[in-house]
């Protein structure tokens, strides 16, 4: 509709009364031209009437505002501010390349309103405050790449040199030889008589490993020599001449020189020969050697411990391929040497400390003058490592309460979330594992507890000993 003006002249000011001639306030056109509503006090200007609303329109652009230097409110408590106007454009605060700029906070606000969301400046996350208070707003997971194809097998190793035969066991103690029959008195030599059977020998003891083998039949007494032939008559003597002198003593010592032979005379005749001795008995069989027994480890008796052939059996030693997997135990007192030892079950290697608190495998411990503890404090000092339940190798274990801490290898262990492989992570303030910050890795290295690596799949893990995953996540100890 026509608008009819009301005019004032230059500088002139419109004042406002109330019924009882109180100033209320004015309405005038200042030096730069500006429109002045001023109250007389500090109330409001309240545009509309109960049950009338009113609008402020601008018939150009314009703004609201608060001279540079002043705090613009829109709203009171119980109002509703609407910016879902359909077809309107909004323009707020964004960066330089035109995006939506966050509150940035530098850590996490002591508390909050449901529905705000922040990023935290010191560890470049985003939170948004629910019922529980502030919360970590992680994305989900990408999709896992698909597996590269797998490489081409090595060449295999040359075989490793062949041990050295053991020693061989001690001989049995020889027989005792039989006494010698009394000599005959000499003549001419008779025939030989022909030899007696030889005695059968003794039968051999049953063979075992480490037996030593049974002791030798003695000998059997030598036979009697036969009587010698009488002597024939001698011939009447020449001369003697003199004698040489006798040559020393010894087996079959040289008989001394002959002295000079006088005049001989013709020699009696022979005496015939003396029958041969009868041979001597045969030596009595050696006593069979005693068989060893065979045992199985975790046997209370002493014996050999027993060679299974290429057969995996518990308690036993074998050869073949197969990878042992039961649990008796065998024990060796003295220093163990070998080419090499392998495991064929479990991971890590662990080291034992004294514990002063509950211990749960894959926990993260840090040391105190008392014993290990579970971590409290996120990044925390002398955090020492990991509780390890997937241990192949321990070290340092005695009688007194121990955990065992994995210095070596892969152990799993209570992650806060899933990690980019490789990713260094730290403890945090409940014991489990978390990524460590920039800032963190630069001021404490000797925090990093481990390297990611990925979340175990299956609830149990291990061959004949089974051990219950509860949701843990694969590491390398650092």
């Amino acid at each position: 509709m026509a608008r009819t003006p009301f005019m004032v002249p230059d500088g002139q000011i419109i004042k406002i009364y109330s019924a009882d001639n109180t100033y209320l306030g004015q309405i005038y056109v200042d030096a730069a031209g500006q429109l002045v509503l001023a109250s007389a006090s500090s109330g409001d200007v309240v545009i509309g009437e109960v049950g009338t609303p009113a609008d402020i329109v601008f018939e150009e652009s314009a703004s609201i505002r608060g001279q540079g230097t002043n705090t613009i409110t829109l709203g009171e408590s119980g109002d509703t501010i609407n910016l879902n106007v359909s077809g309107c454009t909004y323009q707020i605060n964004l960066g330089a390349n035109g995006l939506f700029v966050m509150p940035v906070t530098v850590g996490l606000p002591g508390s909050g309103t449901k529905g705000q969301i922040v990023f935290n400046d010191t560890d470049d996350r985003m939170y948004i405050y629910g019922d529980a208070g502030w919360a970590l707003q992680s994305g989900t997971s990408g999709t896992s790449g698909s597996s590269g194809s797998s490489g081409t097998s090595g060449s295999s190793g040359t075989s490793g040199t062949s041990g050295s035969s053991g020693s061989s066991g001690t001989s049995g103690t020889r027989g005792t030889s039989g006494s010698s029959g009394s000599s005959g008195t000499s003549g001419s030599s008779g025939s030989t008589g022909t030899s007696g059977s030889s005695g059968s020998s003794g039968s051999s003891g049953t063979s075992a490993v480490g037996v030593t083998s049974g002791t030798s039949g003695s000998s059997g007494s030598s036979g009697t020599s036969g009587s010698s032939g009488s002597t024939g008559t001698s011939g009447s003597s020449g001369s003697s001449g003199t004698s040489g002198s006798s040559g020393s003593s010894g087996t079959s010592g040289t008989s001394g020189s002959s002295g000079s032979s006088g005049t001989s005379w013709s020699s009696g005749s022979s005496g015939t020969s003396g029958t041969s001795g009868s041979s001597g008995s045969s030596g009595s069989s050696g006593s069979a050697g005693t068989a060893a027994a065979l045992k199985t480890a975790g046997d209370t008796t002493a014996g050999a411990l027993t060679y299974n052939g290429t057969s995996a059996t518990d308690g036993q030693l074998y050869g073949g391929t197969t990878n042992p997997s039961n649990t008796t135990r065998l024990n060796y007192d003295g220093y163990f040497y070998a080419t090499r030892v392998y495991n064929a079950v479990y991971n890590d290697i662990a080291d034992f400390q004294t514990l002063d608190d509950l211990l749960i495998p894959g926990k993260c411990y840090y040391d105190t003058e008392d014993g290990a503890k579970i971590c409290d404090e996120r990044c925390q000092e002398s955090v020492i490592g990991i509780a390890s339940d997937t241990y192949g190798f321990g070290v340092g274990q005695n009688d007194l309460k121990q955990v065992p801490i994995a210095i070596a290898g892969w152990t799993l262990a209570y992650v806060d979330r899933i990690y980019v492989p490789g990713t260094p992570l730290t403890n945090n303030q409940n014991g489990d594992l978390t990524k460590i910050t920039q800032e963190e890795k630069r001021d404490y290295p000797e925090r990093i507890v481990a390297i990611y690596k990925r979340k175990e799949t299956q609830d149990m893990i291990g061959n004949k000993i089974k051990i219950a995953v509860n949701g843990r996540h694969w590491v390398k100890v650092k």
